[in-house]
């Protein structure tokens, strides 16, 4: 059959070479890249050359950054921060209860979140993306034996980081 998606940001989409993955059951079945805007410059603005990576203390700051933003959303209980910056945000005809039942499992799941983002996270390698975005990803250590993956992806813009989407999940690495 087919299934109809809209991704959207609160504000304009940056500049970039984008790629969007149908998965089924943990499989990659289908990828389809799109650009937006003028692409002629990013191989000079991207990541892959060796004097841009990321360094680790803006690596750190930006996800410390994310779980405080994280943080406050969990407790505020507040689900338009986290569908504007979902990368699962999917919209339907403005139909997203399967979106929301995922926050509000979020919310009601039994996990001191304050405790858990308190602590240092392991931060793990970057992924630099082919529209200049990159992916950071850090895992929390669990209280009650359940880690926590909390991941990000950014792009430059005007000098600043932003957020382009996020993901959080229990993990068993």
């Amino acid at each position: 059959g087919n299934i109809t998606a809209n991704i959207h940001l609160p504000r304009d989409w940056p500049n970039g070479i984008f790629e969007v993955i149908l998965w089924i059951d943990k499989k990659a079945v289908i990828s389809k890249k799109f650009s937006i805007g003028d692409t002629s410059k990013l191989k000079h603005n991207s990541f892959n050359s060796a004097n841009q990576k990321m360094d680790k203390t803006t690596q750190r700051k930006l996800i410390k950054d994310l779980s405080k933003w994280m943080l406050q959303t969990i407790e505020s209980r507040d689900l338009k921060p986290l569908y504007l910056h979902s990368v699962h945000s999917w919209r339907d005809n403005n139909n997203w209860e399967a979106l929301k039942q995922g926050f509000q499992n979020i919310f009601n799941a039994p996990l001191p979140w304050r405790d858990i983002f308190a602590q240092e996270p392991r931060l793990l390698a970057p992924k630099y993306l082919e529209n200049s975005a990159v992916r950071l990803q850090a895992i929390y250590p669990g209280i009650n034996s359940v880690d926590v993956l909390l991941e990000g992806t950014f792009y430059r813009e005007d000098g600043e980081w932003r957020l382009l989407g996020f993901a959080l999940e229990p993990t068993n690495q």
